[in-house]
């Protein structure tokens, strides 16, 4: 029983660093390289890569939280495996 609560916690936390990963690479990030001052000039262009900038940062902060719920996971996992061997 405590194996497999364990091997699910540890499935979930996999689960959710792929989760971050793909965060990681969704196309805001790809648009903020791609709107420098060559493609356009003017306050609704330094006005759109702010709020790109804003979107990624909140990616960022929602990657790292996601990645540390997975942490919790596997620890929770590890005490699970820790009690049934005790």
């Amino acid at each position: 029983m405590a194996d497999s609560s364990a091997q699910l916690l540890r499935r979930r936390a996999d689960a959710l660093r792929l989760l971050a990963r793909r965060m990681e690479g969704v196309a805001p990030r790809q648009l903020v390289v791609r709107c420098g001052t060559d493609t356009w000039v003017g306050p609704s262009q330094q006005h759109w890569q702010d709020e790109l900038r804003r979107c990624v940062a909140v990616l960022d902060r929602a990657a790292e939280d996601t990645r540390a719920a997975a942490r919790r996971l596997e620890h929770q996992a590890e005490q699970i495996v820790a009690l049934a061997a005790a």
